[in-house]
Parts: C-alpha cells; sequence; structure tokens
C-alpha cells in the first residue's frame, strides 16, 4: 500500500511539473495601438503606433510568442488620403511608431489619421489585425 501511494505521488509530482514546464514555454503578450493628431495654421503633426507588452495575467488583446508587430497609418486631407505608410518592428521589446508633418496650400482644411496595428504571433508567420485608432480635426 505504501508503494502505492508513493508512486501515485511522483505521478501526481511529475505531471504537474511537466504541465508547469509547458505553460512557461509561452510568453504572453497584450497588442494596443495609438493615434495623434495635432492640427494648426496651414498643416497637421500625425503619430500613430502599435506595441506589445509582456503580461503574466492576460488582458483584452492577449496572443502568445509574440515576434513583430506593424503600424500602418494613413492620413487624409479633406477626405483625400495623402499618405499611407507603415512600419514593423521584430525585435523585443515590440513597438512600431511613425509620426509625420503634413503641410497644405488653404488654411481650413479637415484632417483625419487612421492607425491600424497588426501582430505576429503564435506560429504565424503573417501579420494579424489586431484592431484601429482614429482622430479627426479641423483647423
Amino acid at each position: 500500500m505504501k508503494f502505492k501511494k508513493t508512486s501515485i505521488i511522483l505521478l501526481a509530482s511529475l505531471a504537474i511539473f511537466m504541465f508547469s514546464g509547458i505553460a512557461s514555454a509561452y510568453t504572453f503578450w497584450n497588442v494596443g495601438y495609438g493615434v495623434g493628431l495635432d492640427v494648426y495654421g496651414y498643416g497637421a503633426d500625425w503619430s500613430g503606433s502599435c506595441f506589445a507588452t509582456q503580461v503574466t495575467d492576460g488582458g483584452d488583446w492577449r496572443y502568445y510568442d509574440v515576434t513583430g508587430v506593424k503600424d500602418r497609418c494613413q492620413v487624409y486631407e479633406n477626405g483625400v488620403k495623402i499618405v499611407d505608410t507603415s512600419r514593423t518592428d521584430t525585435s523585443s521589446p515590440y513597438s512600431a511608431e511613425l509620426t509625420g508633418s503634413e503641410s497644405s496650400d488653404n488654411e481650413s482644411n479637415t484632417w483625419k489619421v487612421r492607425s491600424t496595428g497588426y501582430c505576429r504571433a503564435e506560429g504565424n508567420t503573417s501579420y494579424e489585425y489586431v484592431g484601429y485608432a482614429e482622430m479627426w480635426d479641423t483647423n
């Protein structure tokens, strides 16, 4: 009887050890994105970003084994797209940031910037859509 109890305890301990080893093999991340817009007289300054933060307790955007992030910014002047650019970051800590400054011949404009975040994770080789943020303002 003593042999059976010891065997069961050893097997249970081995199972817990193996499970904890597998669980710790993954790195969990939250992926976020942001946008900024500052308009003035004849122009606008804009920014966008996508970033991944390593976490231990999950969150709204939970991914494992992130290997890169990508940010795509589109800037519109009076409804016409004038900028469409992107940047990636494949080295930890992951943060792809874009900034720019646009000018116009007109003093009165409506500006809009959209920042779209993507991440590459979970063994995928392509970037998957995370979400977007946008701002608009007039000068």
